[in-house]
């Protein structure tokens, strides 16, 4: 039984972070950046300009992204549940943000080209929604719920070796 054990644990043991986890990672990490130069820039204007109610619930909400992608990164990394979870999150969160800032391009398309044919553009955004909606669903698989996906994330955390 203890041979059994030990061959159902060697593909844990060697497995791979997914591309869909690199992936991830690379963007929370573009992100947390992105959520600090913006944290930094709005203390730089509240010193500027003076206290603003407002600007301190924005810079609470970028800080409240940045420890949450900060959780998604080292969860991720560490092989960690919060981190699948997280990671699953944030994707999902990635394609409504895609889904609003499309919504919103394209009332402001309509009052730029008047006079233009509009079904070539809703045509090309349909099948641009649809291949990003693909894709999307497809990374959020790969990243969550794909066989190197549970190899990766299931598997426990190997112990040292003077640890015996």
């Amino acid at each position: 039984m203890s041979i059994h054990l030990e061959l159902r644990e060697l593909p844990q043991a060697t497995a791979k972070k997914p591309r869909a986890a690199w992936i991830v990672q690379i963007f929370c990490v573009f992100f947390l950046v992105s959520f600090v130069v913006g944290i930094m820039r709005t203390l730089h204007l509240l010193a500027t300009i003076g206290n603003d109610t407002s600007a301190y619930w924005g810079i609470l909400g970028r800080a409240l992204f940045a420890v949450a992608l900060v959780f998604t990164l080292l969860g991720t990394q560490r092989r960690i549940w919060y981190g699948r979870v997280l990671g699953l999150l944030f994707i999902a969160a990635f394609f409504v943000g895609i889904v609003l800032v499309n919504l919103t391009a394209k009332a402001s398309r309509l009052a730029a080209f008047p006079l233009s044919d509009l079904s070539a553009y809703e045509v090309g955004e349909l099948v641009g929604m649809g291949l990003t909606t693909c894709a999307m669903i497809y990374w959020f698989y790969a990243f969550g719920f794909s066989e190197k996906a549970r190899n990766y994330f299931g598997r426990k955390r190997p112990a040292a070796a003077n640890d015996s």
